[in-house]
């Protein structure tokens, strides 16, 4: 009934609690370009997460959510999913996304990251993110990202790009 909703500069992504495969959430008309790891792969505490990496390019992500002491933790991936909308204007550096897609998904295995949460359901929640073993992951949290419960809808009307200006 309810999602999460995390904004920071470069738009809004979206994070769901669910069993469910990412296919299910994502629109029918998305196009799928390229997929991670296994949609089967059974997970204690699953989440979704979609996220616009272009007006054109959207990444749907899967990875099991964990409690370690008075932090929540993320585990690496267990799937994910690259997404192209159809119709969307192709734009400048878009050609790459499927390349980085994979890439960062390369990069990121074994990587766990743990984030302690402030504030409140009337103004939102901030992370602090760190390493399992403590590490501060300053550069996560340098964008702020306010966290916010909100209703269930579909994926397309929740998530959102903001394109970064130069200048």
């Amino acid at each position: 009934a309810h999602y999460f909703s995390i904004s920071d500069s470069t738009g809004r992504m979206v994070g769901i609690l669910s069993p469910r495969p990412i296919s299910t959430f994502a629109p029918a008309a998305w196009r799928v370009v390229d997929t991670y790891g296994s949609s089967a792969t059974r997970l204690e505490h699953p989440e979704i997460g979609f996220t616009m990496l272009s007006h054109r390019y959207v990444v749907g992500l899967r990875a099991n959510g964990r409690r370690a002491r008075d932090a929540d933790c993320t585990d690496p991936a267990a799937n994910a999913t690259l997404y192209e909308i159809p119709g969307a204007p192709a734009r400048e550096g878009d050609d790459m996304i499927p390349v980085l897609f994979r890439v960062v998904l390369l990069a990121a295995e074994g990587q766990v990251i743990c984030s302690r949460w402030e504030g409140n359901a009337r103004t939102g929640y901030r992370a602090t993110s760190f390493t399992p073993e403590g590490q501060r992951l300053q550069a996560l949290d340098e964008d702020v990202k306010l966290v916010r419960i909100i209703p269930a809808a579909p994926i397309d009307r929740l998530v959102a790009f903001v394109p970064v200006t130069q200048g």
